[in-house]
């Protein structure tokens, strides 16, 4: 997983400085979703090239430096917390509706900041924050309808 991760970000110009908190976070996902149901890719190289170097992908087609990012229905993180490995400076917020997914997010939260000094990621459930979500979804249902 580690030379996958290696290769696909500097493939994409994106920083590898990173990659042990992507390892880590690998390794979360793939223990926990044993128990839940998180993600049907389970293959740590699947894992690399699927889920992370796809979604750190975006960071090289928008400059995603000191935004604010909403990664709303994140379910196990994905693009969110690839999102904020290879670009720190983002300011994530990741909201889904199920606790069970912002409980592995929470822990997922807790160990970058403990082990791996990645800051300022806040997980939300539906119940949560209520009030942001409704206006969430306020505003998908406005860009739906001037979509249409």
């Amino acid at each position: 997983m580690e030379a996958t991760l290696r290769q696909g970000l500097t493939a994409l110009e994106l920083p590898t400085e990173n990659v042990c908190s992507f390892l880590r976070y690998g390794e979360m996902l793939i223990e926990t979703n044993k128990v839940m149901n998180l993600t049907a890719i389970t293959e740590p190289q699947d894992v690399a090239t699927l889920h992370f170097l796809d979604c750190a992908a975006l960071a090289h087609l928008f400059d995603f430096r000191g935004k604010k990012v909403a990664d709303v229905g994140t379910g196990a993180g994905f693009p969110g917390v690839p999102l904020k490995l290879v670009e720190p400076s983002i300011d994530l917020t990741l909201l889904d509706s199920l606790n069970k997914r912002i409980d592995f997010l929470k822990e997922v939260c807790w160990t970058m900041v403990q082990e791996l000094a990645i800051l300022r990621m806040l997980c939300y459930a539906r119940g949560g924050k209520s009030r942001l979500l409704r206006k969430v979804r306020k505003l998908v249902r406005l860009l739906k309808s001037n979509l249409d």
